[in-house]
């Protein structure tokens, strides 16, 4: 299935690095995430719903220790596929999801564009899909982290590769 970031203008940012790329970054007004199977343990579900999550958006050609700073194999995912829209999300204990995605440069530079609406107009919110299938069970052999390695955290643990990214802007209604 998929974990959905919801969001608005007022955590929203996009600037200039020290590298001379734009990004994108944001905290979510809310998120949630269902998983399509692997391991279902409901208590750490929830403790991943409630947690704060924090979020990147950069174009793939930017540097290295802004994309994968920890080593976790995230940056050698994306110089293998400058092209494709790939997202890391990891588990910083006790209560924070960080999520960092890249977009090849025409891709971001539409991304960019989509947001920069969002800044300027209080009444838009933005939705950012992933793909998530769900954590490995521990007997799997997949490069997908099973609930123990997520957990880990971001230093000891395994990051979650999706490689589905897709970005819808909305009018904030009393129903949205």
């Amino acid at each position: 299935m998929s974990w959905f970031i919801d969001g608005n203008c007022e955590k929203l940012q996009i600037g200039i690095l020290e590298s001379g790329n734009l990004s994108i970054w944001g905290d979510a007004s809310a998120h949630d995430v269902k998983p399509v199977g692997g391991d279902i343990d409901h208590e750490f579900y929830e403790k991943l719903r409630k947690a704060d999550c924090s979020w990147s958006i950069h174009p793939s050609n930017e540097d290295e220790l802004h994309l994968d700073g920890m080593g976790t194999g995230f940056y050698k995912k994306i110089q293998e596929n400058p092209d494709k829209s790939i997202a890391a999300i990891n588990f910083h204990d006790p209560d924070l999801i960080g999520i960092t995605i890249t977009l090849a440069p025409e891709t971001f530079q539409a991304a960019k564009d989509l947001f920069e609406h969002v800044l300027t107009r209080p009444e838009l919110s933005y939705m950012i899909t992933l793909g998530f299938r769900g954590f490995r069970v521990p007997e799997a052999k997949t490069d997908t982290p099973s609930i123990k390695e997520f957990q880990a955290g971001s230093l000891e643990g395994k990051v979650y590769i999706s490689e589905e990214v897709s970005f819808l802007i909305k009018r904030v209604t009393r129903n949205s």
